[in-house]
């Protein structure tokens, strides 16, 4: 009966644990005026995000004057920056435009002004209701409830960006070239990477302890150390990585449920949790007032150590908070160690033994949850019907339940050598190790060892003082401190499990991360364990085992793509107008049904024009009907040949608007090119080949040189691009399942113009 009641507690605190993450209620659009209401941030969010607005479309203007107009509506006076941003080292120009809006306080000083920070762009296929609709109207609806009160003695700068999602650029923008960049002290930026979920602050600045005290006193704060640190050392960047490289403090919220709407058409307002926008107001009005009111701190000389425990339980400390902690450990462990040796309840060799489990259930955890999550993802799609495996929550319980076996099987072949207590100790200072070291090189992730350590010390020690209940008999572990330490464990470590599954997804290698987690987590409640085997013997890894494979055949069954989580379907039309023929073009030899019907049959592998595509069996591609619509042009300014080199000037020109426009110049020698007067880095140098793109080329075009070698024949391939499907007469693409979504779709239209040889 003990047995089946520390699985329930274990259970039941894994499960709330996890629904305490949970954002709050919305408010009503009746709420007191000086509050966030998400409902009533959701009126403008609906006009936003009524259809997908990147840059270099008409929605993203209309997009941008409607957030204009809601600020003018506010009294306030909103500002555009516009600016070419050049990339020579990457042949990119982007053309952006910023919102600003300045919230004058009453006494403003000289220091460092907060300014909250998000980006209204979207990717192409997305509305973006979330991603980053949301932010736009977070920040919109926080500077309306501040007005609606008393005025804050701190001006605050609020900043929405542009072309963030091709690449920060917005933010550089204003980084390098607007003056109130210089005023910033503290930047918090609005982002999400799902539809849903807690607003996670999930980055931070370095010296970051006056932060984190901040946030610990504003409502819901829902945030871990270990989340910033890991994100630290990652690829992944947003506009806060820009603001922070120049020197500002900053913090960086997030909701990341429901990943598989991220950058996607499910990006709208019909998935879109408003409890999300909710908290995301909560932290911005909140820590508005507290940093506007007072002032933006200098920097602290350390990092704060810090992690949501349960709801709004915010735990933050000092780093040399940790170092005592794990100090207390070593001491704990050693107390435990003398009494458990002096009393001759551990020996060497079981002690030994307890090292060998704790390396063993981590490696065979992270081992076969790789091979487990590789044959899943080679089984979709052969001889499994294909589906998104990544996002099964049956394979994620399959992981845990698989670790849980291992490490419960392990546990019973290792008892037969050893006493409970001789491996409990062995655990322990593999603990010990872990906490000592991870508090000295990574101790903003110590707390996911020192507290788990913590408890295993103390349960280890009062084992060790428990006397045996016969003399040939070993003491049983203390059955209310097992489900006591393994419920606090639990609440540390099932959040984290959780949010990884959500942040990266199941693959191969998050797999191993995540059986391996689950192991370690279940090495830490050890004096739990003994509690189990005790009950149930040798069934406990069988029950396990058996849980898994029920759980795996599950996730197989289930795993299909339907209208919530649907097949993505990519491709391109391309109109080359030298030869007067269209193609439809795809990146995967593998074509969806529905693409086929578009394409009018299924595609064969390769390019259509292999000489710009020199990597050909990437794609697939099926001849389609040509569309009337006029080239990008060419306009020549000026054709001069000098000292040995030829300058050819020209302007591109569009008859239809672009998104984007690419352009790739050839010739015997190119020595060198410039955009609107900028020069193109040319790698390598003096090469044959070169190649600009233009996001978001202004309408009237641009202009551009080439330098070539003195009588050499120079040839300009023009090729503009736009979202969407091509329109043309007799062509009306079928409408998808409800298992398929349009994704990626572009058409093109490329020429070519060539310039003979001049001396």
């Amino acid at each position: 009966m003990t047995s089946l009641v520390v699985i329930i507690l274990l259970v039941v605190a894994a499960i709330l644990a996890i629904r305490a993450l949970a954002p709050p209620k919305p408010l009503p659009a009746d709420a007191p005026a000086t509050e966030f209401s998400a409902l009533r941030a959701a009126n403008l969010l609906k006009t936003i995000a009524a259809e997908p607005h990147p840059m270099g479309v008409p929605a993203h203007d209309r997009v941008r004057d409607e957030i204009l107009e809601a600020w003018r509506e506010m009294g306030l006076e909103p500002a555009v920056q516009t600016a070419v941003r050049f990339r020579p080292a990457r042949s990119a120009v982007t053309r952006v435009e910023n919102i600003l809006v300045r919230l004058p306080g009453k006494n403003p000083s000289a220091g460092g002004k907060l300014m909250l920070a998000t980006h209204y762009d979207t990717v192409e296929p997305a509305p973006g209701a979330a991603d980053d609709g949301a932010g736009v109207v977070t920040l919109i609806e926080t500077a309306r409830a501040l007005l609606a009160g008393p005025r804050l003695a701190q001006d605050i700068i609020i900043l929405i960006t542009d072309g963030e999602e091709d690449g920060l650029v917005g933010a550089e923008v204003f980084r390098d070239q607007h003056p109130w960049a210089k005023e910033v002290g503290l930047a918090l930026n609005f982002e999400a990477r799902g539809t849903a979920g807690p607003s996670l602050m999930f980055e931070t600045s370095r010296g970051n302890r006056r932060l984190i005290a901040a946030l610990a006193a504003s409502p819901h704060p829902r945030a871990n150390s270990f989340s910033g640190s890991i994100y630290r050392k990652m690829p992944n960047n947003t506009d806060l990585s820009v603001f922070m490289q120049a020197g500002m403090q900053g913090l960086n919220f997030a909701f990341i449920d429901r990943p598989y709407d991220y950058h996607t058409a499910n990006d709208n307002l019909k998935y879109f949790d408003l409890r999300s926008l909710q908290h995301h107001g909560s932290h911005a009005l909140a820590l508005a007032r507290s940093f506007g009111n007072g002032s933006v701190p200098e920097p602290a000389g350390e990092d704060a150590v810090y992690f949501s425990l349960f709801g709004d339980v915010f735990v933050h400390y000092s780093a040399r908070a940790a170092l005592v902690l794990a100090g207390l450990i070593v001491a704990l462990a050693a107390a435990a160690g003398f009494v458990g040796f002096s009393r001759r309840k551990i020996r060497l060799g079981g002690v030994l033994r307890g090292a060998l489990f704790f390396v063993a259930v981590i490696a065979a955890s992270a081992g076969l949850g790789y091979g487990f999550l590789a044959a899943v993802k080679a089984s979709h799609g052969a001889w499994l019907q294909p589906g998104p495996y990544q996002y099964s929550i049956f394979y994620l319980l399959a992981l845990i339940f698989l670790a849980a076996a291992i490490t419960s099987g392990i546990y019973h072949l290792l008892r037969r050598r050893a006493t409970a207590l001789e491996l409990a100790f062995g655990t322990l200072i593999c603990w010990g190790l872990l906490t000592v070291i991870v508090t000295l090189k990574l101790p903003d992730a110590s707390y996911l060892v020192s507290w788990p350590a913590l408890v295993l010390a103390l349960g280890v020690l009062h084992w060790s003082l428990r006397r045996r209940r016969t003399p040939e008999k070993d003491a049983a572990p203390a059955a209310l401190s097992a489900v006591l330490a393994g419920g606090l464990v639990v609440l540390i470590f099932a959040p984290v499990i959780f949010l990884i599954f959500l942040a990266m997804f199941l693959s191969p290698l998050f797999a191993a991360i995540l059986a391996a987690a689950t192991a370690v987590m279940l090495t830490a409640i050890l004096t739990g364990v003994e509690v189990l085997r005790r009950g149930f013997g040798r069934a406990l890894p069988a029950a396990c085992a058996v849980l898994f494979l029920a759980l795996a055949i599950a996730g197989a069954l289930t795993t299909r793509f339907s209208e919530r989580i649907p097949r993505l379907a990519s491709f391109s039309y391309l109109m080359d107008g030298d030869s007067g023929r269209a193609y439809w073009i795809s990146t995967s030899r593998n074509v969806d049904p529905w693409t086929e019907q578009v394409m009018g049959g299924p595609p064969q592998t390769g390019h259509p024009l292999p000489e710009y595509e020199p990597v050909s069996k990437r794609f697939a591609y099926r001849e389609a009907p040509a569309i009337d619509q006029a080239p990008p042009e060419i306009r020549v300014l000026g054709d001069q040949t000098a000292a040995g080199s030829r300058t050819l000037r020209f302007r591109i020109s569009f008859p239809m608007r672009c998104r984007e426009v690419f352009v790739r110049f050839e010739a015997e020698k190119i020595l060198g090119a410039t955009l609107e007067g900028q020069s193109l880095i040319l790698r390598p140098q003096e090469s044959k080949t070169g190649a600009v793109q233009f996001r978001n080329p202004p309408p009237e075009g641009f202009e551009m040189s080439l330098e070539a070698a003195a009588g050499s024949p120079v040839s300009i391939v023009v090729r503009g691009e736009n979202p969407g499907l091509p329109r043309f007469e007799g062509f009306t693409p079928p409408q998808p399942p409800s298992n398929i979504r349009p994704h990626r779709i572009s058409t093109s239209l490329q020429r070519t113009y060539r310039f003979p040889a001049k001396q």
